[in-house]
């Protein structure tokens, strides 16, 4: 029980920074493209 309490807002946060960093990346290359 504590481990799914820990695992899951782990995967969460990891996740939301997953996309976070793609979208950052995403706006780099569109920015040098230009």
């Amino acid at each position: 029980m504590r481990r799914e309490r820990l695992i899951r807002p782990t995967k969460a946060i990891f996740s939301t920074g997953f996309v976070g960093l793609i979208s950052v990346a995403h706006q780099a290359i569109l920015f040098s493209a230009h």
